[in-house]
This record gives structure tokens, sequence and C-alpha cells, in this order.
């Protein structure tokens, strides 16, 4: 599904990382908990998925769907640091492998 807005396309993986960024701007103003995760990982998911939406990582939706549950389950036991890491090799590796 695409979006178009002026001469920008847009696709459902774009839509979730903004709405995502929303969501993590939203309960930072309004002090909303997110208990058990930690907001710091989540800010640091939303990162690494806008580096890789950036960086033309090309990611299909089963590889996305992996990589954001397995980061999500990870950010409640890691600190936001190894989740960091963890995403950058992450990211690597779907760079040299290109289509996974």
């Amino acid at each position: 599904m695409y979006f178009t807005f002026k001469n920008k396309t847009f696709d459902e993986k774009d839509m979730f990382i903004m709405l995502l960024g929303l969501f993590l701007i939203v309960s930072y103003l309004l002090h909303i908990p997110m208990k058990p995760f930690r907001f710091s990982s989540f800010v640091v998911v939303f990162t690494m998925l806008t580096l890789a939406r950036i960086t033309n990582v090309y990611v299909q939706s089963l590889t996305l769907m992996v990589f954001l549950i397995s980061a999500i389950l990870l950010s409640l036991v890691f600190s936001p640091y190894t989740l960091a890491a963890y995403m950058g090799v992450m990211l690597v590796i779907l760079r040299v492998f290109k289509k996974i």
C-alpha cells in the first residue's frame, strides 16, 4: 500500500515508523508509563528503524516483523546500549545480504 504526498511516496513501513515516533513523543510529553519496557529502548528501536529506512536497507515485511519483535522482546532485558549494538549488527547483516 503506497501513499503519495506531493512528489514523495510512502509505504506502510514508513507510516509505521512515523506513528511509532509520534507515539514516543506523546508518551514522553504526557508521561505515559511503558512498563515493563524501557522508554530509552524504544527510542533506540525507533532510531534504528529510521536509519534503516534512510540508508535504503532492503527489508521485506517478514524480516521487519522478526526484527521488531526480537527488538521489543530484547528491550525487556537488555540495556539501551546493548540493544543498539544488537540492532547495529542486524543492520549490517541486512546490508551485507541485501535481501533477507
